[in-house]
């Protein structure tokens, strides 16, 4: 009887213990034995705090069919965001991804080499499914720049292949793939949700194809997304024109692009001002024209849109008296110098008036005033214990 008791307390064990991730408790003893075992590696990036991560969890005690899969198939580990340790952090940032968020499944071989990543859903068999394309060489993240490079332009290794790219931070790439799908998809199916889908993960630019169709269709985007994101549609296409507007290529943008962009602004309802992202942008464009007079009409229309706001309306001033130097343009800026100044109640806004009266007899070659108005300053900045930086380069040259 006592012989049976303890069998049974031996199988009651194992079965427990079947149940359960064994999770290494060290980085470095992790990829020492997977070398010793000639096994991959498993991390589980994740946060203690997070509500899927926690169901993960879940399945990582009570799915005996997952747990035995990873247990037999890896050396498993787990980098917790919460709290990251410094060993954790250092190899994360070594990896060069940029892992914005939780979870993902990340898989390298012994050596520390990327072989697979995925994020997730909370359903075993899908997990298991992650480790499967892990293991297999022709499935895993690793093989899509290979099979990119011999000519493969199928969707689903675009689709994979810009997703992993987008986590190393390669814009350029990115657009490129999102281009190749545009390619490769059919055309037919461009209102479909898999056209959808593919333009709110693969697509950055406003130029491409995807884009170009949505925001033309903008009522087709209806009912696309599952029901706790019901209505976020016109965001996806928001977020791509807010991409295109911080990107490198936007820099280039001319007055006939940026004034599109407006309007793809206003269409998505990114914002309710287009005129904030570009404002500056269209003053230099003016100016190579020569055209001072459109260049002027963009600062008076910023500064009549709330006089009351005596610092932003400085900050606009201090730009233009920067960039300009003609006389009469010069002079116009002078003039909403003197009318903001009506309004200048701060000790810093009141600086800030004087530091732009003095750059402009200095930039107007008005030697005795520039002096006269940098002295009155620096005694005005000393008394209010204020930064005199800006003023003694300016008072240099006297």
């Amino acid at each position: 009887m006592k012989h049976l008791l303890f069998v049974y307390f031996l199988c009651l064990v194992f079965s427990v213990t079947a149940q359960t991730m064994l999770f290494e408790n060290n980085f470095k003893t992790t990829f020492k034995k997977a070398e010793f075992e000639n096994k991959p590696v498993f991390i589980e990036y994740y946060n203690s705090n997070c509500p899927v991560c926690n169901k993960v969890e879940h399945l990582f005690s009570s799915d005996e069919k997952l747990v035995k899969f990873y247990n037999n198939s890896f050396v498993n580990y787990r980098i917790n965001t919460h709290n990251i340790s410094k060993d954790d952090s250092l190899f994360i940032a070594k990896t060069n991804l940029s892992l914005m968020s939780v979870p993902y499944f990340l898989f390298f071989d012994s050596k520390e080499n990327l072989l697979h990543i995925s994020d997730i859903e909370v359903n075993a068999e899908f997990l298991i499914n992650i480790g499967i394309k892990a293991l297999n060489p022709n499935e895993r993240s690793s093989s899509l720049e290979n099979k990119y490079k011999k000519g493969d332009r199928s969707i689903k290794t675009l689709y994979a292949y810009s997703q992993l790219v987008q986590l190393y931070k390669n814009d350029s790439l990115t657009n490129i793939l999102a281009d190749n799908l545009y390619k490769s998809f059919p055309k037919n199916d461009l209102g479909n949700n898999k056209s959808y889908i593919i333009t709110k993960n693969c697509v950055n630019s406003i130029d491409n194809g995807f884009f170009k169709f949505w925001i033309k269709d903008m009522d087709k985007l209806i009912g696309l997304e599952p029901e706790k994101h019901k209505g976020e549609e016109k965001q996806t296409l928001a977020d791509i024109v807010h991409k295109s507007i911080i990107s490198k290529e936007s820099k280039s943008w001319n007055l006939e692009k940026i004034d599109s962009v407006k309007t793809y602004i206003l269409l998505t309802q990114l914002s309710k001002n287009p005129d904030a992202f570009f404002w500056k942008q269209e003053v230099m464009l003016f100016l190579e024209q020569k055209n001072y007079d459109k260049a002027l009409s963009i600062g008076k229309r910023i500064l009549n849109e709330d006089k009351k706001a005596i610092s932003v309306n400085l900050y606009t001033i201090r730009y233009f008296m920067n960039v300009l130097s003609t006389v009469n343009e010069l002079n116009t800026i002078k003039e909403w110098v003197d009318e903001v100044a009506l309004g200048a109640e701060s000790i810093t806004d009141q600086a800030n008036i004087m530091y732009l009266n003095a750059l402009y007899f200095k930039k107007n070659h008005q030697t005795e005033q520039a002096k006269e108005t940098i002295s009155k300053a620096l005694k005005f900045y000393e008394i209010n214990k204020m930064e005199t930086t800006e003023l003694n380069d300016l008072n240099k040259t006297y």
